[in-house]
């Protein structure tokens, strides 16, 4: 039975003060070992123009369409959800994943790995600098599955926001993303909207 190993845990402030959870190496096979198996099935349907965790896309191509966009539409809203990583509940997240991954072991695995990236979370370094975060929450900065379920964690927002909210432009960097239109007022009615969804 795979058991993973002890993440290595470090701070950077980048401006804002992050703890950055770096697996061992073993573990770091592993988790490209699980994206490269399951990633195609969720890539297939992702938001064209989310740009984190996935071939094809990259912070690069992410800058260039947001200047694009800013070249086209006169306004933009800029927003970012606050501590993203320690909110995201691993419940919901493998419900996510797991209606489309059928594999027992896949899924155990899958469970093992966000689990221990959880747990960095309750580690004194990271209780000390950022408050408690509650058992079933959290993702790890610094793991490759870590970030890339990030990313699949909030899909649905890239849906909700073309589908429903119909904004014009849109894009996403991991939980960082730009609304682009031709009314402010409209923009600002959507935050709500977007707060609202999450």
């Amino acid at each position: 039975i795979f058991r993973p190993g002890s993440f290595h845990l470090h701070l950077i402030r980048d401006p804002k003060l992050r703890l950055i959870a770096a697996p061992p190496m073993r573990d770091r096979v592993g988790h490209q070992a699980v994206v490269a198996e399951i990633g195609p099935t969720f890539e297939r349907s992702f938001y064209a123009h989310h740009y984190a965790c996935s071939v094809g896309r990259g912070p690069q191509r992410a800058a260039l369409r947001h200047l694009g966009w800013m070249r086209r539409y006169p306004y933009r809203l800029g927003l970012d959800i606050r501590a993203y990583f320690p909110s995201v509940d691993l419940a919901r997240l493998e419900t996510l994943l797991f209606t489309r991954v059928r594999d027992r072991r896949v899924r155990d695995l899958v469970s093992a790995l966000l689990e221990a990236g959880s747990g960095v979370w309750q580690a004194p370094l990271a209780v000390e600098q950022f408050g408690p975060v509650a058992p079933g929450r959290g993702l790890a900065i610094g793991g490759y599955l870590s970030q890339w379920c990030g990313a699949v964690y909030l899909d649905g927002l890239d849906q909700y926001v073309k589908r429903v909210l119909k904004v014009p432009a849109y894009l996403r960097y991991m939980d960082d993303f730009v609304l682009f239109g031709p009314d402010a007022e409209r923009l600002v009615d959507h935050r709500e909207g977007i707060a609202e969804w999450l």
